[in-house]
């Protein structure tokens, strides 16, 4: 029997060994709903009007000043607004020029779960 709090199917189609869409659990679903909560456009998603939190910067220059206002954004968001909540420990924002990428790195403690999310995550800077 799983004693997973949590499970969601994988976003990006990956399959399991019967070929099946994957199944994840508990930390593993906490950081796909973290990419698509901070990606996804405000009112994209049914029932929700939270999240977004990277979309205002995108396409600005990839500069240190944008970096802190996206990091001012996921820190407020994960304050008010992200559920399960997570308790940032380190959260980092840095623009990757070769790639024209924001890095997006958060260690933080997800009390629902009782663990440690250790999450990286590059976003296109489109524009």
């Amino acid at each position: 029997m799983n004693n997973s709090i949590v499970f969601d199917v994988d976003m990006f189609g990956q399959k399991d060994n019967q070929g099946q869409i994957k199944t994840i659990y508990d930390i593993e679903v906490v950081k796909q709903s973290l990419t698509k909560w901070i990606a996804s456009p405000k009112f994209s998603k049914i029932r929700s009007t939270s999240g977004g939190y990277i979309l205002p910067s995108l396409g600005k220059p990839l500069n240190q000043e944008n970096a802190e206002n996206i990091f001012k954004f996921i820190q407020d968001g994960l304050q008010f607004d992200f559920a399960p909540s997570i308790q940032p420990l380190k959260l980092n924002v840095r623009p990757d020029y070769i790639n024209r990428k924001w890095v997006i790195t958060l260690t933080g403690y997800v009390p629902a779960l009782k663990e440690l999310i250790e999450y990286e995550q590059s976003f296109n800077n489109i524009g």
